[in-house]
């Protein structure tokens, strides 16, 4: 497993990838995967799928995209670059339970190369299960064999509001977020971690006196809020180890009002 260098933004970079693949190959090493993300689980980053896509190609590799939370993206128009070029990725996860709320659990494993999951999961000697053919049996395509209908829960959702309806639904956090980080820019001790390219919030709650040490205050303000039975909102830590809350704006229900009030209740933490 090697890892790839980030950008501030907590994109990989593509000339680091290219890189490492080149001194893997020179090695005698054969890479098998690259793993591209869109929608990093803390800021939100989306990998650049186009480069990634030209350098796996060049050197053979396969290209996966994990979009188990940027995946959304594809239905809104405003965000739908920020997958560019997914199509030229091998495979794709996408997980419909964690915005637009499916039933858990609604995981997707897409791929353009047809007979692949047959390859990788078909079992020799199965006819007395499989009794229909491949374009009918879909039990062939997945380990899990006889799993659950998973997939009608996101089925449902998308033939009640559409392709417009699911995108309305992104757009619509889109537009809340804005409204949010031109809310935070007005207040001097909230700072944002990095600039969200999607729909995760990092923001860092600087404590009320310059004596009182600002890499734990924001931990300790989450706490706080989580004790009093006011707001349970996540968090993480940068690099050097500076907390800061973390908010994924992604109920179809939220509004402003609501997210400002959780701000608001962090700052009056003494």
């Amino acid at each position: 497993m090697v890892s790839v260098e980030t950008d501030e933004f907590g994109k990989i970079k593509a000339s680091d990838l290219d890189l490492k693949i080149q001194k893997s190959l020179s090695l005698g090493e054969i890479p098998l995967i690259v793993y591209a993300t869109a929608g990093t689980t803390v800021l939100g980053a989306f990998d650049p799928i186009s480069e990634m896509a030209q350098i796996c190609q060049k050197n053979s590799i396969w290209l996966h995209v994990d979009a188990a939370w940027g995946g959304p993206a594809l239905f809104s128009a405003r965000a739908r670059p920020l997958m560019k070029d997914v199509s030229l990725a091998d495979s794709m996860t996408f997980d419909a339970h964690k915005f637009f709320g499916a039933g858990l659990t609604c995981s997707f494993f897409l791929t353009r190369h047809p007979q692949v999951l047959f390859e990788a999961n078909d079992v020799a000697g199965g006819d007395y299960l499989f009794h229909d053919s491949e374009t009918l049996d879909r039990g062939r395509l997945t380990w899990q064999c006889g799993r659950r209908a998973d997939a009608v829960s996101f089925w449902t959702l998308w033939k009640s509001l559409g392709d417009q309806g699911l995108g309305a639904s992104v757009d619509r956090c889109f537009d809340l977020r804005d409204q949010l980080l031109a809310w935070i820019q007005q207040e001097p001790r909230l700072r944002m971690v990095a600039e969200p390219h999607f729909l995760n919030i990092c923001v860092q709650v600087l404590p009320p006196a310059p004596t009182i040490d600002a890499k734990d205050w924001s931990l300790k303000v989450r706490n706080r809020l989580k004790e009093n039975n006011l707001a349970m909102v996540n968090y993480a830590a940068d690099a050097q180890g500076n907390s800061f809350l973390r908010m994924i704006l992604a109920h179809p229900e939220l509004q402003l009002k609501e997210l400002k009030n959780i701000l608001t209740w962090a700052l009056e933490v003494q």
